[in-house]
């Protein structure tokens, strides 16, 4: 406490030597006098001295208050720590220690509580007799409230601008000599001027001369006081605008008139506004007579005083027949008493609420009228001092409201005996409404139904869905159908559909409406058919038959495996496509196929047939096929059950060829055995005519008709004798006398042969013979009159029928046979006579024409060498003739003994 009280007088003392040294220097410099020192400690204004070093080491009374600092604060306390950094920053840009001049500025000043204050300060520096600075002088005098004063004129004056400006009414300011100086924007407005027509105009060129006339008889400039009239004003336009004017005139200190300030305000909005008032009184009055609604004012005792001209067409009384009627009078007996105790709830009990009635006024005519009416009490409303009821005629309201409570009766009825369930649920899920269909279905009652939900009902599993579904409801969508299970009270399932649609009211969901049909029989029924359905698609695909549905116009629809298995294409392959682009009708029986489908169209069905399909992989197979046309709604469709009967026909055509061989070896036997012992039996006589004929046409003295009669039995006996030679080598059964050949060779001998007649009838040969064709053991001049025969057949025919023909021969092989081939094109054989070309003596030609044995010779020359001879033929487009036969080597069984003479006739 002692070392405290010892620094603290150390540090007084120090202060005060300070001083005392800063007096002496002062006083040495001539500053400081017995009036500067007490200027110095009793101004109101803060000194503060500074050393060289810029250290305040003396100060008066008025800076500690205004600085808010003890002695203890302000000794040695750096000056530049008194100021914000930015202020000390403009302090120092006045280098006033350099300048060494006094400077006076306006600054800010940090308080020791912190608190910024504004000052006017001014600075001076002190310096000694060698010129050096000794330190400085600071006079600060607060401005605080002073610059609050400024802000807070500066602000009055911006508002007072502000009013100035932003007037709704025009301001003009004169000078002493009546020209305007200044004036707002309204002005500007209402004057149509801008600043080049209104500064300095005179103001008496604003009025017209009559109008200034008036201004200037009021003497405002002489009597100094407010004025305040209706006048006129002419804008830039010379136009002349009504205007209310308040003139107050600006005078100096001296009395004299310094200017005047006009306040212009526009009568043109204020007519306006009274036009439009009348405006819309005209339009209420208009409003009112030609209303629907009828408006009546009723003094207190219930007599009309008042009527609009719509009562008319109301109650058919003009107004002026209504005026001092009682109302009561055209009231309904039955309604006197509602409309009395209306009227004294009204008058007596003086509500301040309208009172609404509806009851039946009678009308001129006669008729009663059901009038809807409100009244409103005005009796102490001095303007109208009576009760105003307005109404309007409701009979056909009325009626329909009727009409439509019986419709909804009936709607209703309609509802509770409909065979589907009806339901309306609230946006919450409650039930609002269900019909009796309903409660019959779930078996609820109404009691339960009230504390139900739509939830409640559904099966577990629906709910997901029905809410996503309400959902697009509250959307504003109408679920057409919709497919859900309810559960019955008792725990069944009842399968549903129906339609669900949202009601809004102001476009708020408020519950929807739905109509459901129980289909849970159906859905059972759809079920076995689903499970029936599977086991006949089971069924059909694992039939052993091809089974293919295509429509009128070839598109496949569907196949089962079997189908697939059969033509080598997948289901995907086929389904979708037309048969008559997928590839597997041959284009020979497209036509064909078209035909029957339009053959379908027309309801036409048939029996079992046979037609060619293309496999995939190319190859030709027959089928059989039997077809049901059904109908799939308005369309019909195709069902094709088919099997692949290519190997069974391949079968049967060789047991038909086997049977048909066997049964023309049978009868060639037969008939060889007759043609043999005709032969023989004729050829004695036909040698003895032939010897005959011979021996008379050598006789001498003959003449010539008897010669030539002579010559004429000897070339019939040859002829004669040729078919017997035909006969004897068709009947001759010998072996024939075999070796290696060429069947190619054969061929172009046996062409050689008909070369002569086939030229002579213009007939074009081609041949294919195939030249890796291996040789065979048969009978070369056997097989050369094969060839010959069928050949000279074909000229024949072709000839006759066109006079020239085209012949194709062609060889071929396959793993175990020659194959020769003879084709024309000539008239073709008809299917009934395509059988019996092989029998002997069966021919088409005229008489003497042909013996009909040389295509059955060509037949037993081929049994004989094992092999098979056959014709195809379309009547009118040619003839087809196969011959196959063995390929036979030198060491084949069939060979050894093969030697033998080749036959003869007995000629």
């Amino acid at each position: 406490m002692k070392r405290e009280s010892s620094l603290r007088r150390s540090k007084d003392s120090a202060i005060e030597t300070g001083a005392t040294q800063w007096e002496s220097t002062l006083e040495q410099q001539g500053l400081l006098d017995e009036n500067f020192r007490t200027l110095f400690e009793n101004t109101s204004v803060a000194f503060t001295l500074a050393d060289a070093n810029e250290n305040i080491v003396s100060w008066n009374k008025f800076a500690e208050l205004l600085l808010g600092m003890g002695r203890d604060d302000l000794y040695m306390k750096p000056v530049k720590s008194l100021y914000p950094q930015a202020e000390w920053r403009k302090i120092r840009a006045q280098h006033v220690r350099q300048k060494g001049t006094q400077h006076h500025l306006e600054s800010r000043m940090v308080r020791g509580d912190g608190e910024v204050i504004d000052v006017d300060l001014s600075l001076s520096v002190l310096k000694g007799p060698d010129g050096s600075v000794t330190g400085s002088i600071g006079i600060i005098a607060d401005m605080t409230e002073r610059k609050r004063e400024q802000e807070q004129l500066r602000a009055i004056e911006d508002n007072y601008k502000a009013l100035f400006e932003n007037s709704a009414v025009a301001i003009t300011v004169a000078d002493g000599n009546e020209c305007i100086v200044s004036w707002n924007k309204f002005a500007e407005t209402l004057l149509a001027m801008d600043a080049s027509d209104l500064h300095m105009k005179p103001v008496s060129s604003l009025y017209p001369e009559e109008e200034w006339k008036k201004i200037r008889a009021l003497n405002v400039r002489q009597k100094g006081t407010h004025y305040r009239f209706p006048t006129k004003i002419f804008g830039k336009d010379r136009e002349s605008i009504g205007v209310d004017l308040s003139l107050s005139v600006l005078k100096g200190p001296d009395g004299t008139v310094a200017g005047s300030i006009g306040i212009i305000l526009d009568h043109t909005e204020s007519r306006k506004a009274t036009e439009a008032l009348r405006a819309e009184e005209e339009h209420f009055r208009v409003l009112i007579e030609n209303s629907m609604d009828a408006i009546s004012i009723l003094n207190a005792d219930g007599t009309v005083r008042y009527e609009s001209p719509s009562a008319e067409r109301i109650l058919g009384y003009k107004p002026d027949e209504m005026i001092g009627k009682g109302i009561l009078e055209l009231i309904h007996p039955d309604d006197v008493r509602s409309v009395m105790e209306s009227l004294d709830e009204t008058i007596y009990d003086a509500v301040s609420h309208p009172v609404t009635l509806t009851v039946r006024f009678l009308h001129k005519d006669g008729s009663w009228r059901t009038v809807e009416g409100i009244g409103n009490n005005l009796l102490d409303d001095p303007k109208v001092n009576g009760i105003v009821v307005n109404y309007r005629d409701i009979t056909e309201r009325r009626q329909a409201e009727e009409a439509l409570r019986e419709s909804e009766d009936r709607l209703r009825d309609l509802f509770d005996n409909a065979s589907d369930m009806i339901q309306s649920v609230s946006s919450s899920g409650e039930y609002i409404y269900v019909n009796r269909k309903w409660f019959e279905t779930l078996g609820y009652s109404e009691e339960e139904v009230k504390s139900l939900t739509l939830f409640d009902i559904l099966r577990a599993d629906q709910v997901p869905h029905c809410t996503e579904l309400l959902e697009r409801i509250r959307g504003g969508e109408m679920i057409q159908s919709i497919e859900t299970v309810f559960m019955t009270k008792d725990g069944r399932e009842v399968h549903v559909e129906g339609n669900v649609n949202g009601r809004f009211r102001d476009g708020t969901f408020v519950a929807t409406r739905g109509i459901f049909r129980d289909v849970t029989e159906r859905k059972q029924a759809e079920e076995a058919l689903q499970e029936s359905e599977m086991r006949l698609k089971a069924l059909v695909d694992h039939a052993p038959d091809s089974i293919t549905v295509y429509d009128l116009q070839g598109n496949i629809l569907d196949c089962n495996r079997k189908g697939e298995e059969m033509l080598g294409y997948s289901r995907e392959e086929m389904v979708g496509k037309n048969m008559f682009e997928v590839g597997v009708l041959p284009e020979d029986y497209a036509p064909k196929a078209k035909r029957a489908l339009e053959r379908k169209s027309e309801g036409m069905e048939r029996l079992p047939f046979e037609f060619d399909l293309i496999r995939k992989d190319g190859v030709r197979i027959t089928i059989e096929a039997t077809t049901i046309t059904v109908e799939r709604g308005s369309d019909l469709e195709v069902i094709c059950i088919s099997r692949d009967v290519t190997e069974r026909k391949k079968a049967e055509e060789e047991k038909r060829r086997m049977a048909q061989q066997l049964q023309l070896t049978d009868r060639l036997a037969a008939v060889g055995e007759l043609a043999a012992g005709v032969a023989h039996e004729l050829n004695n006589p036909l040698c003895a005519v032939r010897a005959y004929a011979e021996f008379l046409k050598s006789r001498q003295g003959l003449d010539e008709a008897a010669r030539n009669d002579a010559e004429t039995i000897h070339k019939e006996a040859l002829r004669a004798s040729a078919i017997t030679g035909n006969l004897l080598s068709f009947a001759s059964r010998h072996q024939p006398n075999r070796s290696m050949i060429s069947i190619n060779e054969a061929i172009e001998k046996g062409l050689e042969l008909c070369k002569p007649g086939l030229e002579a009838n213009s007939i074009q040969v081609v041949t294919q013979l195939d030249p890796h064709i291996p040789r065979t053991m048969a009978d070369f001049f056997q097989m050369e009159q094969v060839v010959f025969n069928i050949i000279s057949n074909a000229e024949h025919a072709m000839a006759e029928a066109h006079g020239k023909g085209r012949l194709s021969l062609r060889t071929q092989t396959t793993d175990t046979t020659i194959q020769m081939t003879i084709s024309d094109n000539g008239p073709g054989i008809s299917e009934e006579n395509l059988d019996r070309i092989f029998d002997p003596f069966f021919t088409t030609k005229e008489v003497g024409q042909g013996t009909g044995l040389g295509l059955s010779i060509c037949f037993g020359i081929v049994q004989e060498h094992g092999g098979n001879i056959h014709a195809k033929s379309v009547l009118g487009e040619g003839t087809t003739v196969v011959v196959e036969l063995p390929i036979i080597s030198e060491g084949h069984p069939l060979a050894q003994g093969s030697e033998s003479t080749v036959p003869c006739s007995d000629i």
